[in-house]
């Protein structure tokens, strides 16, 4: 096969993907945990990059012990003292149908749900969302998390890589890496790298 009709193959390939992606509805999603970074969302969707957002009056926190992370996941609670920043994601029906099963919908663990989420450019946008089903009455500083809040240093560093990776605030980074940890830096099921 010539050089011309590889390249020909390719294009044809790329526009019949395009094609059926267009066909597909797609969503905006906003992510605050471990979906930030790219290696971790791209396990489970073809999720593309869309720029950043925060979600006012909420905050973040960690409830809910998982083993494959070793420690307590994040989730966002209405607080309107708070702010949380967020990676923004196309993702398309197929993608959406991944993240339920990937955040537990279906054993109802997490729920999906509508937020607005603001860009820095001040444009306020609608986003999907997942937030723990069971809600916490509690409020801890993140620096003061306790154990039974804590989620693992793996975990968090998954979180913070994908903050640094997503260009969220330095202060908001900061306050990321504060939040106290369970020390557990092992392996996790996901084994992000």
């Amino acid at each position: 096969m010539s050089l011309q009709q590889t390249f020909g193959l390719h294009l044809l390939f790329r526009i019949s993907l395009s094609t059926s992606l267009q066909n597909q509805k797609t969503y905006l999603y906003f992510a605050y945990g471990s979906d930030l970074l790219t290696e971790r969302i791209h396990r489970d969707t073809g999720a593309i990059r869309a720029g950043i957002g925060k979600l006012k009056c909420h905050r973040l926190d960690f409830h809910f012990y998982r083993n494959l992370w070793h420690g307590y996941v994040a989730t966002i609670v209405q607080d309107d003292n708070h702010e949380v920043w967020g990676a923004l994601w196309n993702i398309t029906e197929n993608d959406l149908y991944n993240l339920d099963r990937q955040e537990g919908s279906d054993h109802n663990m997490y729920f999906r749900f509508l937020v607005r989420v603001e860009r820095p450019d001040n444009v306020s946008v609608n986003c999907l969302t997942y937030q723990l089903a069971n809600s916490l009455a509690t409020y801890f500083p993140l620096d003061k998390l306790p154990e039974n809040r804590q989620p693992s240093k793996a975990y968090l560093n998954t979180i913070i890589k994908g903050a640094e990776e997503s260009g969220l605030p330095s202060q908001y980074q900061q306050m990321l890496k504060n939040i106290a940890h369970n020390e557990y830096d092992g392996d996790v099921f996901h084994n992000i790298h």
